[in-house]
């Protein structure tokens, strides 16, 4: 991490001056304005709440750079441990899960020093689609001038080169994706203590997350099945479907704490995660030191998986050229249907979450449409979330009728958590590939399906390339062949802009249910044109 570092005297003066560089600094990353102000108005509370402290250091050094291409600032100070942070009661939410968007910086302290390291979204440069459109077009060139290669030529570079390429890089993501996933599913139920600490408001959010989430696995299933048609078997009938279900939810407990991690048990792994959560849960501030560690594990292989990610391009490359040179191209080429199937299917899920929002309201659909849609498109053409989030907040604040308060704490929750449409992706690719490559499914497979859907779109590391880890977990977990994961990555390719446009868009459908059962709908806003 290249970085500038700077000592200031922690004084009013002081303050004024670190303002002053962060705003200068910011100017340079090429953020947005309202991004730029939220940081620098960020860093001045938490310097004023040191500040505040009867024993506060004298002096506070302010660290600017780039780590992996994010912008990163760190403020390091001495004394005693104090984490500004800690939201006191009543204020808006800091904890892990803001951390995740990087809307909090995060706290530590280490030899006597104290530490809030705040990471930017990545800026400048060519972000991944980039490279994989270039990856494209390098092996359509490359398998159209292999072709004219002999045939024993091009077997022995798939043998030698093609194939053990694509297998490495399998191979390093499943290395990493079980480790991750119980890091992020432990460390992620301990910060839902924070959550739970506000009270109502924040159980019914989560219970309703949850419940939906399930619910959109189980519709994802019923609109695919009927259209995409894979073989329905397996699961026999009667005493041996009820077996095979049965043999199938036991199978998911482990036998010991180490063979899921060896054998790439994912289901097991993330049993194993919650139990590890649900006691950081129950044991609270007591396990506070063992769940920073479990965060700080999590930080390190993230950092592993985004190396791993990073090569997704190479992936695609070899990949195609593979399918090139071995003549299977036309599943590329037949991926139009399961994209309209998906988008079809987010249309009707924007309908059921459009239903109840009439019924309480009798607000017009239209009306809603017409205020959620520009955050739609901003997060559509950009395939951001966060890129849309100042836009999202103003408009559920102003347009929609949504106290703040709830506001404060539901969208960044939302936004990490409520993915409805990553779930519908997340069936989709299973079911599309087990219909491709004739594999006879029953009700086990579908349960597993299902589960592994919504747990995975909950417990997705933020991180690029998250979609693929968890899409690599699935297939491998529901026995799909691994050259399957090119349909997939083409498929994420083009879907990423859709479903990332839908989540935004359900979660503001969902924001509007969540302030209208709780009180804190202003209906005359939201019916206001």
């Amino acid at each position: 991490m290249a970085l500038t570092s700077e000592e200031y005297a922690l004084e009013a003066a002081g303050v004024d001056r670190i303002s002053k560089a962060l705003t200068d600094w910011l100017e340079g990353q090429g953020l947005e304005r309202k991004t730029a102000l939220r940081v620098r108005l960020t860093l001045e509370e938490l310097l004023l709440r040191i500040l505040e402290q009867p024993e506060h250091p004298k002096t506070v050094r302010l660290e600017l750079g780039k780590r992996l291409g994010r912008p990163t600032l760190r403020l390091r100070y001495g004394g005693a441990p104090y984490d500004p942070t800690a939201a006191p009661e009543g204020e808006a939410l800091h904890s892990d899960i803001l951390r995740r968007l990087g809307l909090a910086p995060d706290w530590a302290y280490r030899g006597g020093e104290n530490s809030l390291t705040l990471r930017l979204a990545r800026t400048g440069g060519h972000g991944q689609l980039f490279w994989i459109l270039c990856a494209v077009l390098g092996a359509i060139a490359l398998g159209a001038a292999g072709t004219l290669l002999p045939e024993q030529t091009r077997t022995l570079l798939i043998s030698a080169l093609l194939e053990p390429a694509a297998n490495a890089f399998l191979g390093l993501l499943n290395t990493f994706a079980g480790l991750l996933v119980f890091l992020t599913v432990s460390s992620g139920l301990f910060g839902v203590g924070d959550a739970a600490s506000l009270g109502r408001v924040g159980k019914t959010m989560f219970t309703r997350i949850l419940a939906v989430t399930l619910f959109t696995g189980v519709f994802a299933l019923a609109v695919y099945m009927p259209l995409m048609g894979p073989a329905y078997g397996g699961g026999g009938s009667g005493g041996s479907a009820l077996q095979a279900v049965s043999d199938m939810l036991f199978g998911i407990l482990p036998k010991n704490p180490f063979r899921p991690f060896l054998e790439g048990n994912t289901m097991q792994i993330i049993v194993l995660a919650i139990f590890a959560g649900i006691a950081l849960l129950v044991l609270g501030e007591r396990a506070r030191a063992v769940s920073n560690l479990v965060g700080e594990l999590g930080s390190a292989v993230e950092l592993c998986m985004q190396a791993v990610c990073s090569m997704i391009p190479l992936f695609v490359f070899f990949s195609l050229t593979l399918q090139i040179w071995s003549g299977a191209t036309r599943q590329i080429l037949n991926l139009w249907r399961p994209i309209l199937i998906f988008v079809a299917a987010n249309l009707l899920f924007t309908a059921l979450e459009l239903l109840p929002v009439f019924l309480r309201t009798r607000v017009s659909p239209v009306v809603v449409l017409r205020k959620v849609l520009p955050v739609f498109l901003i997060s559509f053409t950009t395939a951001s979330s966060m890129a849309s989030y100042t836009a999202g907040t103003e408009i559920c604040e102003k347009r929609l009728g949504i106290r703040k308060s709830l506001i404060d704490f539901g969208y960044p929750i939302g936004i990490v958590l409520y993915m409805p449409s990553t779930v519908l992706f997340y069936v989709l690719v299973p079911v599309y590939l087990a219909e491709v490559y004739s594999l006879q499914i029953g009700l086990p497979w579908m349960i597993l399906c299902v589960l592994l859907a919504a747990i995975l779109a909950v417990a997705s590391p933020p991180i690029p390339g998250s979609a693929l880890t968890c899409l690599g977990i699935i297939l491998a977990q529901l026995d799909i062949p691994t050259k399957g994961m090119l349909v997939a990555v083409a498929l994420n390719v083009v879907l990423d802009f859709v479903l990332t446009g839908f989540n935004v868009l359900f979660l503001q459908l969902e924001l509007i249910q969540e302030a209208g059962s709780l009180g804190m709908l202003d209906t005359e806003a939201l019916r206001k044109a």
